[in-house]
């Protein structure tokens, strides 16, 4: 039998970046992460509730560096973006379901409208 040489799929570095596949990965990135946080504060809350005098030694631990505390304070702001972009990009995907927006112009232009609408509402939430 003569083996044929195919080629080889190419990788990802090779692939240009489009805009609706970032979008699209960064929807179950945000997904992801929602889940994780929804877990780890369940998890954070039954432990801090049993045992109090572990969490007060991590706070006067974590709270005496300036750094650890402006991460902290700061990834409250970016879970309240990842949950309005992941809810506002869901709707995009239930249109897309429906047939409706699926040309390049309408992917484009929702695209944009989903990322600063969510920077909009985080904005909002946060300062309000």
């Amino acid at each position: 039998m003569i083996k044929r040489i195919r080629p080889v799929s190419p990788h990802l570095v090779i692939y240009k970046p489009q805009f609706t596949s970032v979008f699209s990965i960064f929807h179950r990135i945000s997904g992801s992460a929602l889940v994780l946080f929804s877990v780890t504060s369940v998890v954070i809350t039954y432990l801090k509730f049993f045992f109090r005098n572990l969490f007060d030694f991590q706070d006067l631990v974590f709270c005496s560096f300036d750094f650890i505390c402006f991460f902290m304070l700061s990834s409250g702001y970016f879970l309240i973006f990842l949950f309005c972009f992941h809810f506002i990009n869901g709707f995009r995907h239930m249109l897309w379901d429906m047939g409706l927006g699926l040309n390049l112009k309408h992917l484009i232009v929702t695209g944009f409208f989903v990322f600063f609408l969510a920077g909009f509402l985080t904005i909002f939430v946060t300062f309000i």
